[in-house]
């Protein structure tokens, strides 16, 4: 990975385990886990590759990470601090903007938030680089009509 000059990683996973929880929101007992003991750290910047097998579960730990699939705390921390100053080369004052626009609370825990909240830290990640041109499809999904409001 490439070097760093801000210690503070953008991503970090520790000893993850999934197993798809059954009808009562618990793994069926004695199922075996899709995902045992991954640990990852992403630093801003840096890039990762998943590679594997149809069903070896490269879908399922992204989802873990936006938030889609709930796993223990401790596993898993990524907050939308971390994930919109991971940026590399945006304007600050372009970023504070946006945070203020859509109404991201930098505390807030991805695998915690709304899907609306959600959406807005995806948007917000999408629009720090100014583009000549930029294409979105159904970009108010999920948010909320105050949200839509302050957006458009």
């Amino acid at each position: 990975m490439a070097g760093h000059d801000n210690p503070q990683p953008t991503l970090e996973i520790k000893k993850l385990r999934f197993t798809y929880p059954g009808i009562d929101g618990h793994p069926p007992p004695g199922s075996t886990p899709l995902i045992d003991d991954l640990s990852l750290t992403l630093f801003p910047g840096d890039r990762c590759l998943l590679v594997g097998s149809n069903g070896a579960g490269k879908t399922t730990i992204l989802k873990i990470i936006g938030g889609k699939h709930m796993v223990e705390q401790d596993m898993m921390d990524v907050s939308a601090e971390k994930m919109i100053f991971g940026v590399a080369g945006i304007n600050p004052q372009r970023r504070d903007e946006l945070i203020k626009v859509l109404g991201i609370d930098l505390s807030w825990r991805m695998h915690k938030v709304s899907d609306g909240q959600r959406r807005r830290v995806q948007i917000c990640m999408g629009l720090l680089k100014p583009f000549k041109v930029l294409l979105l499809d159904k970009i108010t999904v999920n948010l909320d009509v105050l949200a839509r409001a302050d957006l458009l």
